[in-house]
């Protein structure tokens, strides 16, 4: 009974070792960041290629944004590709990301983009950290007014600096950032000399950022409480509540 019982078994292992195509399984590709309308920054690399077709086409270009048409495409490497058109108008196939790496980020171009996020408030103004993008926003302002001062320092400018390397304990009842914001504020003097400390701890939540309203130059971000940061960039720069 033993024999048959060992041939049976030595003949499904040859029918798993010589037929793997049977048991073959696509590369898992990132799930979609990006939406149709959207507006792709690259951030994770210097630039993403621009092909006549998803993964083996004719490179067209090396670019560092692109306008989603259409999409998306998962192919056999697990690259997700887009329907893309570059700034300077040329139409092609462009990439979010493979496997669990994204090399760009979506800003909203005719719609709204929604991130996980972080927001503290400080003595001074306020800092927003973006998941999608790994940007932080910090704006300067007092009282729960806006300002006419902001600046954006993108993943690249603070990932690999040290974690707040500032030793001093804050005074009573405020507080010293940690992580991403915490990078930010303890290695640029300047940012941290006009915030001030944290008078809140960090709270994370999903951000809405808002597609440009029709003037093109108003761009919203929400925040935990309900209102919105917005920054309103022509002629005379500032930001504000709403």
């Amino acid at each position: 009974m033993r024999a048959p019982k060992l041939a049976a078994i030595a003949a499904l292992l040859a029918l798993f070792l010589l037929t793997p195509s049977r048991f073959y399984t696509q590369a898992v590709c990132p799930s979609p960041r990006l939406a149709i309308g959207n507006i792709a920054i690259v951030e994770f690399k210097p630039f993403v290629e621009l092909r006549s077709e998803p993964e083996g086409g004719q490179l067209l270009a090396r670019i560092n944004s692109y306008t989603v048409l259409d999409g998306p495409i998962c192919t056999a490497r697990g690259t997700l590709w887009w329907k893309a058109q570059s700034q300077s108008g040329m139409v092609g196939y462009a990439p979010e990301g493979q496997g669990t790496t994204y090399w760009v980020y979506p800003q909203p171009g005719t719609v709204p983009v929604t991130t996980f996020a972080a927001f503290q408030p400080f003595e001074n103004g306020y800092m927003l950290w973006r998941y999608d993008a790994g940007s932080v926003e910090v704006f300067y302002g007092k009282n729960g007014g806006g300002g006419n001062d902001f600046a954006t320092y993108r993943n690249r400018s603070y990932a690999a600096l040290r974690n707040n390397p500032i030793t001093a304990l804050p005074p009573a009842g405020l507080i010293k950032p940690i992580n991403g914001f915490g990078k930010v504020w303890g290695n640029f003097a300047s940012v941290r000399q006009r915030l001030g400390w944290a008078v809140g701890p960090e709270q994370s939540y999903m951000m809405t950022i808002s597609p440009p309203e029709p003037t093109g130059v108003t761009q919203c971000r929400t925040l935990p409480d309900g209102r919105s940061i917005c920054i309103h960039m022509y002629l005379v720069i500032y930001w504000y509540f709403r």
